[in-house]
């Protein structure tokens, strides 16, 4: 897991490391469906979830755009881009262009000579940066076309295009290959560049497939691809490793989205699909057509050009048709049915209905997914939630984009921001309207403009996923079960607060990854693995106050173990083999020490060294040394508490 500072300057730190490792069976109902499938998942209990907010640093140039996982800045004429994991490129660029579509920013650091010239030189200047890797390419392309997740292609011009050339061409102005846009044409070459690596590659080599060739290969938009023989049919990763292998004559696989492969069989020319995830477990009933995925629902588009909904198992949602389902990417588990009537059916991932609005001659209605708008024939307007919870509040602006997220205003230059879900302000008193970016994967990052200059950024995120982006991969447990968890989490955070600043410990959690952090240089010297005096200090009024409130009936049961773990910085000298012995003797003696402070405490805690393989960075991409020598206590959570 790798650690990166944000914003604030990185503190040498003795760190304690909440992590949720959980696992737990996801339970079947019995409910029955048209064309159900025995043993599929279906909907869990549900509940929709009240948002978090943390902040993650404090910025000072102006904030251009927000986007799902990196903003935009202008510092004096030149533009940036900021990761919200850390890594900043500095205000080199000219132009950047964020395509929400693919989820890549295109950049140029001479786009001025690009805007001004019709030359082959100034039209490749182009480069590409993939937020979710980091990775980035220099400026010297014309355009890029995305192939899927995992590569993208790389045109340079070579020369101008005549007027009656047959040639294919690529059009100044454009991010991508075009035979339908007018521009100035120039002739090209392509290559391939590896997101992943950052590197080009030779495109002979990689697993892509534009389209089924005769032999049914094929690859899909997460840059999975499939191979196809007589006999078997193989689905890889992008890291080449077998994900499943299936029989072509039972089904073909049709299309990959929002995390699942869709799967045809068709048997005696009738065709039928259900969804496979990642491992080729079948995950719904089968459908006499083609399924979306919406959330923890499917639908299908039916004769009467609207939307038949089921939930995974088969079981019809509320055997009803609507021509618009809206899906809450930030709660993640509320969805807005709308009929050809203009009547809105809000529920959540359980099929609880929560409201049911309906316009008429004397009120419009408009909903943005969680929440509803009321005007009346005077012009009076309201907004209110799923719960009818009313805002006294002026709402500033309500958008589709912020899902769950209202924007207020009280009139006196001082705009809050409001969970949506139950009406609780999430940030108060800044100094404009906010900025934020489109949610996914149940967050969204938003930028607050303080009154005196300057941004903070925040990550909203609703407190069920707050929970499970902690769990092991393949940990499943109800929504009910991870609200009970966070909840449980965020009291023991508090009295643990308290009870560290009681003790005189200048310290502060983080409570998405649970971490504490103390100067690490009193707890050894230098690169020793024996604990210093003003270390047994530290560790002697720490396990004072940690043991005080794991001890508390509150939360007894809650910790399962707690791991201590030994970190040692990268040096340039050093490998993982060289630096694990010294990682686990600081383990080993930070755990000793603690079992004679504390032995009841002390007698669930594992001692692990990692070496240099776990490393702090600084927002440059630079390792943090002083930082990454450190010991880290991690709890796992009882997933039966």
């Amino acid at each position: 897991m790798m650690k990166k500072a944000n914003g604030f300057k990185a503190i040498p730190a003795l760190v304690l490391v909440l992590a949720l490792l959980t696992s737990c069976g996801l339970a079947n109902k019995s409910d029955s469906g048209s064309k159900k499938t025995d043993d599929v998942p279906v909907s869990q209990d549900a509940v929709v979830t009240s948002l978090t907010a943390k902040k993650l640093f404090s910025f000072e140039n102006e904030v251009s755009d927000l986007y799902e996982s990196a903003l935009v800045y202008r510092q004096d004429e030149k533009k940036g881009i900021r990761l919200y994991s850390g890594k900043d490129t500095g205000a080199v660029y000219g132009y950047v262009y964020m395509d929400t579509d693919d989820g890549l920013f295109y950049v140029s650091d001479n786009y001025e000579n690009y805007d001004n010239s019709d030359t082959v030189s100034s039209v490749n200047v182009f480069g590409v940066l993939d937020p979710a890797t980091g990775k980035e390419s220099d400026c010297k392309y014309a355009c890029f076309e995305k192939m899927n997740d995992r590569y993208l292609r790389a045109y340079t011009a070579t020369a101008k295009a005549d007027e009656d050339t047959d040639e294919k061409t690529i059009k100044k102005g454009k991010h991508f290959v075009s035979q339908f846009e007018s521009g100035t044409e120039y002739l090209y070459e392509t290559q391939v560049f590896d997101l992943k690596t950052g590197e080009i590659v030779d495109a002979n080599e990689i697993k892509y497939f534009d389209s089924y060739s005769n032999s049914g290969n094929k690859s899909f938009s997460d840059g999975s691809y499939l191979i196809s023989t007589t006999e078997t049919d193989t689905v890889y990763n992008t890291d080449d490793q077998v994900l499943f292998t299936y029989n072509p004559n039972q089904y073909q696989i049709d299309d990959y989205k929002s995390g699942y492969y869709i799967a045809k069989k068709t048997v005696n020319g009738t065709s039928t699909y259900y969804l496979l995830d990642r491992t080729g477990k079948t995950q719904s009933a089968e459908f006499s057509s083609r399924p979306d995925v919406v959330g923890k629902m499917l639908t299908v588009f039916n004769n009467n050009s609207s939307y038949d909904c089921y939930w995974f198992d088969g079981t019809p949602v509320l055997n009803e048709t609507y021509e618009h389902v809206t899906y809450d990417e930030l709660s993640k588990d509320l969805y807005v049915l709308e009929s050809n009537n203009k009547s809105y059916t809000f529920i959540n991932g359980s099929g609880e209905v929560l409201l049911t609005v309906k316009e008429s001659k004397n009120v419009t209605v408009d909903q943005y997914n969680g929440i509803v708008k009321q005007t009346d024939k005077d012009g009076a307007t309201g907004y209110y939630n799923f719960e009818k919870k009313d805002y006294s509040i002026t709402a500033y602006s309500v958008s589709n984009e912020n899902n769950m997220l209202l924007k207020v205003s009280d009139g006196d230059n001082r705009y809050d921001l409001v969970d949506a879900t139950n009406g609780k302000t999430l940030l108060e008193g800044y100094g404009s309207s906010f900025r934020s970016g489109k949610p996914k994967d149940g967050c969204c990052f938003v930028a607050a403009p303080r009154t005196e200059g300057g941004y903070d950024i925040y990550k909203i995120q609703n407190k069920v996923d707050a929970v499970k982006n902690s769990l092991a991969d393949d940990a499943l447990i109800s929504d009910n079960q991870l609200l009970k968890i966070y909840e449980t989490k965020e009291a023991m955070f508090t009295e643990l607060e308290t009870a560290l600043k009681s003790a005189g410990l200048s310290a502060t959690i983080d409570r998405d990854n649970g971490e504490i952090m103390f100067d690490a240089a009193v707890v050894f010297s230098g690169d020793s693995a024996d604990v210093s005096d003003s270390g047994k200090q530290l560790l002697d009024a720490f396990i004072k106050a940690y043991g005080s409130v794991l001890t508390n009936d509150k939360y007894k049961g809650f910790i399962e173990k707690t791991v201590v773990e030994g970190h040692t910085a990268p040096l340039a000298t050093s490998t993982y083999e060289s630096g694990l012995p010294l990682s686990q003797s600081r383990a080993d003696n930070v755990k000793k020490y603690c079992q004679t402070i504390d032995a009841t405490l002390a007698q669930s805690f594992e001692a692990k060294g990692y070496s240099n393989s776990m490393p702090i960075y600084n927002l440059d991409g630079t390792i943090n040394q002083d930082a990454s020598r450190r010991v880290t206590f991690k709890c796992v959570i009882n997933n039966e508490f």
